[in-house]
């Protein structure tokens, strides 16, 4: 229900949109929540990714070069580019507000934030950050970037300075509210954790369709774990592919179908290294809508990401809607999700993990009985009308006027 008068707010959006990965998802998710309130949305992005249907989508001209959506090396080129696409959506987003009239700025990723600054003065309209971890953090987790090195500590410090100066920061995972406010002295009446929610419409239990698993070979007696996300180091995945060679030492019928992109034909040679032909399904990139399908496939899902990464780690919402039990690291965000229905390894440990998902393999109808009242939980507690709600607080607390 919507709450004041319809705004016009634009989303500036630094990144191809849309691709399959979870910043994108936050994304689409608000935007469709706002509009479902009565809202009208604009998303200023890219020229990279696709137009979905319902959505008002502007992107900088075509003529600008890209990059590989999944293309994390701060190689020179790459940073030409993106400082070629930043300075043309800066100059779209300033067109696209002007037009729209827009009542708030909705800033992604820290280098969204600065070009929302930039906007919001010269404007003179509100703004605010939607924070989805430290980019610099995933730059050093995935060895794009060394810890210690001039140019991690250049971003770490662009990154601090661009917070600093926003009016309000909205964030996903509490983890990262705490670390805005001890490292980046970010004063706590300016932070709202806004946690990721799932479209439990698109996300349901139900059947695979019909041929799925024999074109993925699966094998038709095989408990299926399921794993949705980036194939990165960074995302766990070095430790779930350890953790599969225990659980695969010990039960047979166990068969891991992972889903996902970059790096497949890596992790592939990675998994046949460690033994587990046969026992590890790759099927690439999937797109989002099509996700449930091969979801509905598993018998137990994974989250193997350690905390220490930062972020939000939506997927567990994914699992829980569509009635998987889950094992993931026992960190704040996930016990948030969760609750007492997860089974939670010790983080960074993939021995832990394996005896995680032995667990719940070895239990299939308890594994059942926790996947229904997953579902029931995230039904209840992560619809995205509350989300919708707590944006439109947001906005108010950074100064935009709601009420008629």
């Amino acid at each position: 229900m919507r709450a004041g008068r319809p705004l016009r707010i634009v989303k500036i959006t630094p990144m191809p949109f849309f691709v399959d990965a979870g910043g994108c998802v936050r994304v689409l998710e608000e935007a469709r929540a706002l509009e479902r309130a009565g809202h009208r949305v604009v998303i200023c992005t890219y020229n990279m990714g696709r137009d979905l249907p319902g959505l008002e989508i502007v992107r900088v001209p075509r003529a600008i070069p890209q990059y590989g959506p999944a293309d994390l090396a701060l190689t020179p080129r790459k940073l030409l580019v993106k400082l070629g696409l930043d300075i043309a959506l800066l100059a779209t987003a300033l067109r696209v507000a002007r037009a729209v009239r827009a009542d708030c700025l909705h800033a992604h990723l820290d280098d969204g934030a600065l070009l929302g600054l930039i906007l919001s003065r010269l404007l003179r309209t509100p703004m605010i950050y939607d924070c989805q971890g430290s980019y610099t953090a995933t730059l050093i987790g995935d060895g794009s970037l060394r810890p210690r090195s001039l140019a991690a500590r250049l971003r770490v410090s662009a990154e601090r300075i661009v917070a600093r100066a926003c009016p309000l920061v909205v964030t996903s995972a509490p983890h990262t509210a705490e670390h805005l406010i001890r490292e980046v002295g970010i004063e706590p009446t300016r932070i709202r954790v806004l946690l990721d929610r799932i479209n439990t419409d698109l996300f349901q239990p139900g059947l695979a369709p019909a041929g799925l698993r024999e074109r993925l070979a699966i094998p038709p007696e095989a408990a299926v774990v399921v794993y949705l996300g980036m194939l990165r180091e960074s995302y766990g995945i070095d430790l779930l592919l350890s953790a599969a060679r225990a659980v695969a030492a010990r039960m047979p019928h166990a068969h891991f179908l992972l889903m996902g992109y970059p790096n497949v034909e890596h992790y592939r040679a990675r998994a046949e290294a460690l033994g587990l032909n046969g026992r590890v399904t790759f099927t690439g990139a999937v797109n989002y809508f099509e996700s449930p399908a091969y979801l509905a496939l598993g018998d137990v899902a994974v989250a193997p990401k350690p905390p220490t990464q930062g972020g939000a780690n939506s997927k567990v919402l994914n699992y829980m809607a569509m009635g998987l039990p889950v094992v993931a690291f026992d960190d704040p965000l996930n016990r948030k999700m969760l609750g007492d229905l997860g089974v939670f390894a010790v983080p960074g440990s993939a021995a832990s993990l394996a005896e995680g998902l032995l667990h719940l393999l070895a239990q299939p109808d308890r594994g059942r009985e926790i996947g229904r009242a997953l579902r029931d939980l995230v039904v209840k507690e992560f619809a995205w009308a509350d989300g919708a709600r707590e944006l439109h607080g947001a906005y108010a607390a950074a100064g935009v006027r709601v009420d008629r």
